[in-house]
């Protein structure tokens, strides 16, 4: 009876193993093609119906380790989620390998001043790997450089602390007003520049949005706004209103029970 005790318990234990670690193991194939960079496997995969949204142990997607452009686009034009978060919440622009891929995603709908789980900001993980050219493409497309997280770090405290010395010195500059990042200006075609200037007014709402302790700004800008990454200035055409409810005194009711009202 014990040992059939036994036997038992131990047939549990091991199918709670297995099931367990099979879990875990969700590696897919279409995973390893887009973080290995095969463009022709990546196409093969899809074409045999592998899932693109699928996700792995940490709940990334095959677009989250995409390393090229190439593969970015396949998978975003087969129905890959921009917006999708791995376990920590993070999206595929968090770790985005290259300034192509994060103008590509940004131009999908990525958001630059996303927070994760953490508050961490793309550009917390762009300054934390060294990518200088996509920290400056990010704060070009209105990544905030004061942003911290709930560590209170800037991008530019974690540059330093992992030795990313020129990425540290660059956004130190960005943050003083020392370096200006130049904005591009908008395209000679007249429906490019429409929507040129649409992303830019974005923003610049963004950026003024943030200094406002109600966040309601109301931004008016009738002609291109010239985006200041240090906030030192902003463009004499825009409407700046707080709404704030005024608090009058305590009310006392027929029950003897006070409130707040206005």
């Amino acid at each position: 009876m014990i040992k059939a005790l036994r036997r038992a318990m131990f047939l549990c234990i091991s199918t709670i193993a297995v099931v367990y670690l099979s879990g875990c193991a969700t590696v897919s194939p279409l995973h390893e093609a887009a973080k290995s960079g095969s463009l022709a496997e990546v196409e093969r995969l899809i074409k045999e119906g592998a899932d693109v949204n699928a996700k792995n142990e940490s709940a990334r997607t095959p677009l989250h380790m995409a390393t090229s452009k190439d593969i970015a686009e396949l998978l975003i034009a087969k129905g890959a989620d921009v917006h999708a978060r791995n376990d920590i919440a993070g999206t595929p622009l968090y770790q985005a390998t290259s300034k192509d891929i994060t103008e590509l995603l940004i131009a999908k709908g990525a958001n630059v001043n996303e927070k994760d789980r953490d508050h961490w900001t793309p550009l917390h993980s762009a300054a934390m790997n060294g990518k200088k050219e996509v920290a400056e493409f990010l704060i070009v497309k209105g990544s905030d450089v004061n942003a911290r997280n709930i560590y209170g770090y800037t991008p530019s405290d974690l540059a330093a602390s992992e030795g990313q010395t020129e990425v540290a010195s660059f956004l130190k500059d960005v943050m003083t007003g020392k370096v200006k990042v130049a904005v591009p200006s908008p395209p000679e075609d007249p429906k490019e520049a429409a929507a040129f200037e649409a992303e830019a007014k974005n923003a610049l709402h963004w950026q003024l949005n943030r200094r406002c302790r109600k966040r309601r700004v109301i931004i008016r800008c009738g002609q291109w706004p010239r985006l200041r990454i240090n906030n030192s200035t902003r463009p004499p055409s825009f409407t700046q209103t707080h709404r704030r409810r005024p608090r009058v005194g305590p009310r006392v009711t027929s029950t003897g029970r006070s409130y707040w009202a206005s």
